[in-house]
């Protein structure tokens, strides 16, 4: 599974004659792959 999450937190300039702006964003991205997983390697018993 993978995941992004992208959030504009301020539009800073906006140009209009030459449609240019200038944003902060803030971005997440999360990979998750099954094939990675050690959880079978764990000795401890619940």
């Amino acid at each position: 599974m993978v995941a992004k999450n992208i959030w504009v937190q301020e539009v800073s300039k906006i140009i209009e004659i030459t449609s240019e702006f200038e944003l902060d964003i803030y971005v997440t991205e999360k990979w998750i792959d099954p094939s990675l997983s050690y959880d079978h390697l764990n000795p401890c018993k619940r």
